[in-house]
């Protein structure tokens, strides 16, 4: 049975070599990667193009989502996010367990990637709390690890793209709805704990708890009231900026050069279009500068 791996991706540089490495180890030929990438601005294209994988346009993680379940081959569908790790044997073990349940949706318990005390007692609670969730309704905070059928998530009409926190769960309990959900209990996933690190433990168990409670009344939380992004630390952007100097002269490009670092280092992520000298000028000073 193929599975095809989806991985939505913006600036992952860091972390998906160590995923894309970790599939490639797992000794299960019949698979796909396809990598659905939100207009990254490191080498997360490259990354993935030297792993052979399928690149299609991402966006937010429902879109991406849809996107790469889009032009699937498998049967199967396995939704990860670009800081996680596989273990040994995970997509046999992963399938073996779900066929025996004859499931139609399941996700995977957890397992911090970087250690220590914390890390393990908040990840091995967050475990249990989905567990015992699940015995309640469909759901999965967090949502690492989703695994279900093409046929379903067809079926479902995929991801709700206007909801922008809580999509994955939400896309848990539609699918929850027509088929058998379990979480496996075996294997686990590697995750970075990088938004712990962010946020705090405290912070962190507080936006979860409160996006659960609404979800479990019916209720959806949105990335405002959690004041959550989907983007982490130093590589977090702003609103992108397309800035355009369409035949001006040098001396404009000079005094645009000081407003474009500064947009620059106040995390803008800037899209430079400019003619003649100005192009001359600026492309040797900035990435991301196109000639019109």
């Amino acid at each position: 049975m193929k599975i095809s791996i989806i991985i939505p991706t913006y600036n992952e540089e860091e972390y998906l070599p160590d995923l894309l490495t970790s599939i490639q180890r797992q000794g299960f030929d019949d698979k796909e990667v396809i990598i659905a990438d939100a207009h990254s601005v490191d080498s997360t294209i490259e990354i993935a193009e030297s792993f052979g994988c399928k690149i299609v346009q991402g966006g937010l993680p429902a879109t991406g989502r849809n996107n790469g379940a889009e032009v699937a081959e498998g049967e199967l569908l396995l939704f990860l996010d670009a800081d996680s790790v596989l273990t040994n044997n995970y997509i046999s073990s992963a399938i073996e367990e779900f066929e025996f349940y004859n499931l139609g949706i399941a996700i995977t318990q957890i397992v911090p990637l970087e250690k220590g005390f914390i890390n393990q007692i908040s990840h091995e609670f967050a475990n249990y709390m989905t567990k015992q969730i699940s015995h309640i309704k469909p759901h999965g905070a967090g949502c690492y690890g989703i695994l279900t059928y093409k046929s379903l998530h067809e079926k479902v009409g995929g991801f709700d793209e206007n909801i922008d926190f809580g999509e994955d769960t939400d896309y848990i309990e539609r699918i929850g709805k027509i088929s058998r959900f379990k979480v496996l209990d075996n294997p686990r996933l590697l995750i970075s704990t990088r938004r712990l690190e962010e946020e705090g433990l405290r912070d962190i168990s507080m936006k979860y708890a409160r996006s659960t409670a609404k979800q479990l009344v019916g209720r959806k939380a949105t990335l405002e009231e959690l004041d959550y992004s989907f983007e982490h630390g130093s590589k977090r952007k702003q609103n992108r900026i397309f800035y355009s100097l369409c035949g001006e002269g040098l001396g404009h490009a000079i005094r645009s050069a000081v407003v474009i670092e500064y947009l620059i280092k106040e995390g803008y992520d800037l899209i430079v279009f400019a003619s003649d000298r100005a192009y001359q000028y600026l492309s040797n000073k900035f990435e991301n500068v196109y000639e019109i």
